[in-house]
């Protein structure tokens, strides 16, 4: 009784009254999902791979394949890829420390991710395949979160956090001098926190989310004019992702509801035309919970499993079963 009051209290099903009585409910998802493809209406059309607890999901850029960070047995989360056609994971990450972000390059070749092997979140570079060494690429004391390579190979988009405002940052690929180290820039100067940066598909613009309003919300700014910014959620929005043909966004507003949002872009001007919801809702996972094949018509979506209710269960003088 002991061990599973414990595994209660980490769950947090269950409640004790001043009699003495406990109630408490088992529960049937722990977290669990599955990667589900959706079409435009909502309606599942396919699944990959067996379900599991992801943290966050990346396609490649043919799509391919995808990366999933996802615990394994002991509950360290590691990055796995996925064979989209034949939902077959392989690890990619052996690291004892967690490994929670990927991009791919716009080839489809390298992959940088965040692992805290350095005790926080650095940036590494390994090549797709699982072939060769992981290179360590930038590393300070702040953690790193990689969300975005620009399609010209040349940028790093990401953001920082850790006990500090969230910010976001600019790493140039190439470093000042040959054989110099890489520099990282500050994006824009701002006291909010901002974060999940994509590249647009002809590396123009930057589409992010920022609580400058009060709330997150969808904003996109001009990479060569960075403190331009234009707002493109209507009621809240976070983790926004380009259409391929660079005239929407889709972004999960709140509730985790999906979005598109039409957007014209003519030369250094942004016009934000309909605002509808798409595909499904999504699980807030502190990652990535989804993204978009290329031609915009299916998502593929990390979905909590159907959920069992369990009956409740009543224990009489629990406080004694601790004291045994």
């Amino acid at each position: 009784h002991v061990e599973r009051f414990l595994e209660l209290v980490e769950e947090g099903a269950f409640s004790a009254s001043a009699t003495g009585l406990l109630a408490y409910r088992t529960g049937a998802d722990a977290g669990v999902r599955q990667l589900t493809w959706f079409d435009r209406l909502g309606k599942p059309v396919g699944t990959v791979g067996e379900p599991r607890t992801f943290f966050d999901i990346q396609f490649s850029p043919d799509r391919k394949t995808l990366t999933a960070s996802a615990p394994d047995a002991v509950g360290n989360y590691d990055l796995w890829m996925y064979d989209v056609a034949r939902g077959l994971p392989t690890r990619f990450t052996f690291d004892p420390a967690g490994e929670y972000w990927a991009v791919f390059s716009p080839d489809g070749r390298n992959i940088i991710f965040n692992s805290t092997r350095k005790g926080h979140y650095d940036l590494y570079r390994k090549p797709a395949n699982g072939a060769g060494a992981e290179e360590l690429i930038y590393a300070d004391d702040a953690d790193k979160v990689p969300t975005s390579w620009s399609h010209d190979g040349k940028f790093l988009l990401y953001f920082t956090g850790g006990g500090r405002r969230f910010e976001m940052w600019v790493l140039p690929l190439t470093p000042e001098r040959p054989g110099g180290e890489f520099k990282a820039i500050l994006f824009h100067q701002t006291q909010f926190n901002e974060g999940d940066a994509q590249f647009s598909p002809d590396d123009r613009w930057v589409a992010y989310n920022s609580d400058e309003s009060g709330r997150n919300e969808i904003y996109v700014s001009p990479f060569s004019r960075r403190a331009e910014k234009h707002q493109i959620s209507l009621n809240g929005g976070s983790g926004p992702r380009w259409r391929q043909d660079g005239k929407g966004i889709f972004y999960a507003a709140y509730g985790g509801q999906l979005m598109e949002a039409d957007v014209r872009i003519s030369g250094e001007s942004v016009e934000v035309g309909t605002v509808r919801p798409v595909f499904t809702r999504v699980p807030g996972t502190g990652g990535y919970p989804y993204d978009v094949s290329a031609d915009g018509q299916r998502v593929l979506a990390a979905m909590p499993l159907a959920k069992v209710v369990q009956p409740i269960t009543l224990v009489e003088n629990w406080a004694a079963a601790l004291k045994r």
